[in-house]
């Protein structure tokens, strides 16, 4: 079966965003299969970890509802750390791209960001990532400010960082930094 838009649906649709599925091919990311796995049982150990030491403390304090308190907190602790990277995940959307129009990383912003906003791009290496920093232009429009700078892992995407960081600089000058 076919939309209006001529995407199929069925169970495994992934979510078409016409800002950067249209045009000519854009560079498109989504997380990577094996690095999100990895990520989540790190999530979930770390969660553990946090949930241990709160069972821990509670029970030398002598609280009643030690087990709910545990409960609770391992609840929000692992919702802040990969509720929304596993929806990003499961729902297959497009992390990043680069297009003519702008750059779009969704954990910086949900909306593509024109080039022209965005100031410098550095690549740098941090142990054993990759990261891309954005800097964008400060609201003020000062050109000797800086503005908001966002440190970008390339790594947990499902390409090599070099690809990504050769197709993000087929539309804006990257400085790399050692």
């Amino acid at each position: 079966m076919q939309s209006s838009g001529g995407h199929a649906i069925g169970s495994d649709m992934l979510v078409i965003r016409p800002d950067i599925e249209a045009g000519p091919a854009p560079a498109r990311y989504r997380y990577s299969k094996d690095r999100f796995r990895r990520n989540l049982l790190i999530a979930a150990g770390l969660t553990a970890l946090v949930c241990s030491m709160v069972w821990l403390l509670l029970g030398i304090a002598g609280s009643p509802r030690m087990n709910l308190y545990t409960s609770i907190t391992g609840l929000v602790f692992f919702a802040f750390i990969s509720a929304r990277t596993v929806t990003q995940y499961l729902r297959g959307e497009v992390v990043l791209a680069a297009t003519p129009s702008g750059f779009l990383d969704i954990r910086i912003r949900p909306e593509t960001i024109p080039w022209d906003e965005i100031k410098e791009l550095v690549v740098r290496r941090r142990e054993n990532e990759i990261l891309l920093d954005v800097v964008l232009w400060p609201r003020s429009g000062s050109a000797e400010e800086a503005g908001p700078r966002h440190a970008i892992g390339l790594n947990e995407l499902d390409a090599p960082a070099k690809r990504i960081v050769d197709a993000v600089g087929r539309y804006k000058q990257i400085r790399y930094e050692t």
